[in-house]
């Protein structure tokens, strides 16, 4: 067995510390040749207001680690190499293998954020390998803080800034009823009487919440406190970013109340962003002082932050100390490393071969040849705004409203169509949009339309199931069928077109899909049942077009 202890240089192999150190670097080629595109769309994504802080996030992790330097030395150099070196790092080559295979998921797929939190786990099982276990354990805090720098999924994103709309637009009115303003509230729209405000997804108080979350993770990762009271520091950021963001809603409405729209608007609007925020900032030290003098008696609330910048043991600084680790690696970790480069080399080259494999794009006709006079239909196209459409990366879409004399409502069809759905261009669920403009989904169900029509809806398929979505704003009802229609098939649930993606890419070299959706309103004296009839007579006129515009 080889000892680590540096009291006996003869044992410890002269093997040079740059064969590791190489080693190391040519993993990370590796890995950017396989990650690239997942962290450029990170990056891109660091550009909105809400993910600005991403860019300090690695730094910070560096630094979170580098305070750590001294504590890692002192436990390599106790450590035997059964405890962390070549047995413990299978298991970082294990969890290697899984952030590997879980990356070939996100291509195929097509899903970023599963390539971004592969890229996570290949990073924290390359640690592993290094150090082993022993290591993870006192680098768990900045590994786990990179997991801030990731987006959440655009699904995840939209349905928690809707839900904070709603509630950020509710507290903040009860406030302004508190002030004696006269309001009223319609959704996320405010209502003063002279004025409307409508609390927009910008000011659902996102841009507070995620680097607030981020910060107090910081800030209980250098608390000398049990997890529950560091849990309690994390946890707390949601509801002080609700409570400032409804205040701030408040605000903006007593000052337009009593001077007009324009302090809603332009640098004013901007500048009391920035004041909210200072003032969650200010909560949260609050909150840790309260915590520190009411349960601890401390009233000196610094002492309780051990940021863990301390001297070696052994009473090593700066070079000396990091010249240690020279012979800890060369002894340990050369072999691990080694299997560790040749599964990342491996698979980038893999990676490279399916980037540089041709797609298939099946023939089909444009929706600027689909019928707006049919069987006693009569349509009207809508059209998206620029800005929509490039959001979307849709390829080619219909969004057009019809009447029938048999029916006394207009139905909307929806169809957007992706010749390819690679990174950054597939089907976006409505669940993700609906909530927009203060509409609320007030019931939800999946139903077969073979069922439903009498006869099968997709060809070669047992079911075809939708969603069958009734949505309300204030008195208005609208009831939405929507459905993914992938290669043939036509189905629901979106992630289970993600799996048909990854699926059908592998095996067949296709990824095309489309978004169905229908949206009638629901009339006073009219059911839900009654008006899903009508989005029925409208699938059933339409049926024969399907295949000419959606291939199979």
């Amino acid at each position: 067995m080889i000892s680590l202890s540096l009291s006996e240089p003869e044992r410890i192999p002269t093997r040079p510390v740059w064969f590791p150190l190489g080693l190391l670097l040519a993993i990370a080629m590796g890995l950017t040749v396989i990650y690239h595109d997942g962290l450029a769309f990170m990056v891109k994504y660091w550009g909105a207001e809400e993910y600005s802080h991403g860019y300090l996030i690695p730094l910070v992790a560096i630094y979170m680690a580098y305070l750590k330097r001294f504590d890692l030395l002192d436990a390599l150099r106790s450590a035997q190499p059964a405890a962390w070196g070549l047995k413990g790092s299978r298991w970082g080559l294990g969890l290697l293998a899984v952030a590997l295979l879980v990356f070939f998921l996100g291509e195929l797929g097509t899903v970023y954020t599963i390539i971004q939190y592969s890229f996570l786990l290949a990073i924290w099982a390359l640690i592993y390998v290094s150090i082993g276990s022993l290591g993870v354990r006192i680098l768990r805090n900045p590994m786990i803080y990179l997991v801030f720098m990731i987006p959440l999924p655009n699904f995840l994103y939209n349905n928690l800034s809707a839900s904070l709309q709603l509630l950020s637009s509710d507290l903040g009115v009860q406030m302004l009823r508190l002030m004696q303003v006269s309001v009223y509230l319609e959704g996320n729209v405010i209502d003063l009487g002279t004025y409307k405000l409508q609390v927009a997804e910008a000011c659902s108080g996102l841009r507070y919440l995620f680097p607030l979350v981020s910060f107090s993770f910081l800030v209980a990762s250098f608390y000398k406190r049990n997890w529950l009271v560091k849990m309690a520091v994390v946890l707390s950021a949601l509801p002080i970013t609700l409570l400032m963001n409804s205040l701030r809603i408040a605000v903006i409405g007593l000052t337009v109340d009593m001077w007009g729209i324009e302090m809603a608007e332009g640098v004013l609007h901007a500048f009391e962003g920035w004041v909210v925020f200072i003032g969650c900032l200010s909560l949260l030290a609050l909150e840790i002082m309260l915590i520190e003098r009411l349960i601890y008696g401390n009233a000196a609330v610094l002492s309780a932050l051990d940021f863990g910048d301390r001297e070696s043991t052994e009473g090593e600084r700066g070079w000396q100390a990091w010249q240690a680790f020279g012979p800890i690696w060369a002894a340990v970790v050369l072999r691990p490393l080694l299997l560790a480069s040749a599964m990342v080399t491996v698979t980038a080259l893999l990676a490279i071969s399916l980037n540089q494999r041709d797609e298939i794009i099946p023939e089909r006709s444009p929706f600027s040849f689909f019928p707006l006079l049919h069987d006693g239909w009569i349509g009207r196209e809508q059209g998206l705004t620029a800005e929509i459409q490039e959001s979307l990366k849709v390829t080619d879409y219909i969004n057009a409203d019809y009447l029938n004399s048999d029916a006394s409502l207009p139905v909307n069809l929806y169809v957007a169509y992706y010749e390819s759905q690679r990174k950054g261009a597939s089907v976006h669920s409505p669940r993700s949009c609906i909530p927009a403009d203060g509409w609320v989904i007030s019931q939800l169900e999946q139903v077969d339309l073979s069922e439903k029509l009498g006869y099968s809806f997709a060809a070669g398929q047992k079911e075809s199931v939708a969603n069958r979505v009734v949505i309300r704003r204030g008195e208005q009802q609208n009831l939405v069928l929507y459905w993914f229609d992938q290669r043939g098939r036509v189905f629901s649930n979106e992630y289970l077109a993600k799996w048909y993606i990854f699926w059908d890419s592998l095996m067949q070299r296709r990824s095309d899909g489309a978004l169905v959706r229908l949206v009638t309103p629901i009339a006073e004296n009219e059911t839900p049942a009654e008006a899903e009839e009508r989005l029925l007579l409208f699938i059933k006129s339409f049926d024969s077009l399907w295949n000419q515009f959606l291939p199979e």
